[in-house]
């Protein structure tokens, strides 16, 4: 598949204010995570030239159906949106997923330009997917391999694996190592290995991944990479993700070298597993907060041969995973911030499992911010914030 010829897009940018809603209602009180990107020149040519990340709306959500607002930053009239909208699940209830992605969902939707007022309608979206990325734990920082699984549609086209960094530069580029048909590697389940582009040492630190199912629909994911697991919250260790997430070794942890360079190395990405979105939280937790995070952590093999954790409880040093939250989300949930839990979803037994450790009695402690602490694990996998009754 190649792209398409390129047009050169006005130079009029805008900043338009755009209302995110939902295509139905519900109580108040319901949690939702909201991701919004904006695709450059999606109505000109088959691939987007970058992708960028706008954010979540705020001032909501309210009852009926109404998400909340943002400003959209550099539009131009030849890009789309692409909004998902995740209303968490309960301890009696299962989580859903509403998209906003035109050309594909709602189905026969068209490119219309964002203006100022634009209003965006995010359908509950019945396409249940998989989405995972992880590092090679022989060279972490030269190879991203992306699985992409479809739940509940069979015989779908071969989906298209493309990789964009932040920087102009790069964007979005249409080179191999970054746009790919994906492998199947079982009854819809694909496979895609994204590597460094000619010339560059390494891949990117921040950046997104899309999949496109040609004329079906689409995923987005932003991702981050860090090195350095160390000890200590007060010390910031790498890796921080802005307002997310930190990742702490509860000891000094040998180096290691593996091939591509030090195994004390760090992979985010919000969570793109709609089986997790669908699974029951422990019983009394009444929601998320946010949006679940995926995180892969590695250390150094402790035979001194390359990275190791991947694997569930495989991580020779325990880890503590400290999450931020917004004192205004709570606010509007009406969530006092002793209910806070961390959660880590344990994949041998399939469940959500409090393993919270510390909740600060004041949002002073680090540095102005709000945080909440689990308790030492041996693995990475998903986390999240929730609250109990």
């Amino acid at each position: 598949r190649k792209a398409g010829t390129w047009t050169a897009p006005t130079t009029d940018l805008r900043e338009p204010k755009i209302d995110v809603f939902i295509d139905e209602g519900f109580d108040f009180g319901a949690a939702f995570a909201s991701q919004v990107y904006l695709l450059e020149d999606t109505a000109v040519s088959l691939f987007p030239r970058r992708i960028h990340h706008q954010g979540r709306p705020v001032f909501g959500p309210e009852p009926e159906n109404y998400i909340g607002s943002m400003t959209i930053l550099n539009v131009n009239d030849t890009d789309r949106l692409h909004v998902s909208v995740q209303r968490s699940p309960t301890d009696e209830q299962p989580g859903e997923l509403y998209t906003y992605a035109p050309k594909y969902w709602p189905p026969d939707s068209e490119i219309e330009p964002i203006h100022d007022g634009f209003e965006v309608v995010a359908v509950q979206d019945p396409w249940h997917t998989i989405l995972d990325l992880q590092p090679n734990p022989e060279k972490p920082r030269q190879e991203l391999t992306v699985i992409f699984q479809s739940l509940t549609h069979s015989n779908l086209p071969t989906p298209i694996a493309h990789l964009c960094a932040i920087d102009a530069n790069s964007g979005c580029a249409e080179d191999a190592a970054w746009l790919q048909e994906m492998t199947p590697i079982g009854s819809d389940i694909w496979q895609a290995t994204f590597t460094p582009l000619p010339a560059a040492e390494e891949l990117p630190l921040y950046g997104i991944v899309r999949i496109e199912v040609p004329e079906f629909g689409e995923r987005i994911r932003w991702f981050r990479q860090a090195g350095g697991v160390g000890p200590a919250h007060e010390d910031a260790d790498a890796p921080t993700q802005d307002g997310d997430v930190m990742v702490d070794a509860v000891q000094d942890i040998p180096s290691g070298i593996s091939q591509a360079g030090d195994c004390s190395h760090v992979l985010i990405m919000p969570s793109a597993n709609d089986t997790l979105l669908r699974q029951l939280l422990p019983q009394d937790v009444k929601g998320i907060i946010g949006m679940p995070l995926d995180i892969d952590v590695l250390q150094p093999h402790p035979d001194g041969e390359g990275c190791i954790g991947l694997e569930p409880g495989s991580l020779p040093t325990p880890v503590v995973v400290t999450l931020f939250y917004s004192a205004e989300t709570l606010e509007q949930l009406g969530v006092a911030r002793d209910q806070l839990r961390v959660l880590h979803y344990f994949q041998s037994n399939g469940e959500w499992v409090d393993v919270t450790t510390e909740v600060p009695p004041n949002p002073d402690q680090l540095n102005g911010n709000n945080w909440i602490s689990s308790f030492p694990l041996n693995e990475g996998g998903f986390y999240a914030i929730g609250w109990r009754e």
